[in-house]
């Protein structure tokens, strides 16, 4: 492969890889149809093709997917949604606190 063919092929794709870890698509094929029309496409259109590529961009969208979720849900205070355990004892009162 050419020095100009491989770092277009590399820019082609990083560029599904970005476009994959950004949380917006769902998978391989939606990256794909983000990518239709533009000049990396119709390059790149038999890179896209390799089945363990295609597997590449779904992991990697599932994966953002989940973060995204992850980064969505409130996050808990410290000590929050924890469970005493069965030989904790309950919280001091402040009125025992100050004695």
């Amino acid at each position: 492969m050419s020095g100009d063919l491989s770092r277009q092929r590399a820019k082609a794709l990083n560029q599904a890889r970005a476009l994959a870890r950004s949380g917006l698509h769902a998978n391989h094929q939606s990256v794909v149809d983000a990518l239709r029309g533009s000049d990396v496409l119709k390059d790149a259109r038999r890179w896209f093709e390799d089945a363990r590529f295609k597997t590449q961009l779904n992991q990697l969208c599932v994966h953002a997917r989940k973060m995204q979720e992850l980064r969505a849900q409130p996050t808990r205070s410290r000590g929050q949604g924890r469970v005493p355990s069965a030989d904790a004892s309950p919280p001091a009162r402040h009125s025992e606190v100050m004695a």
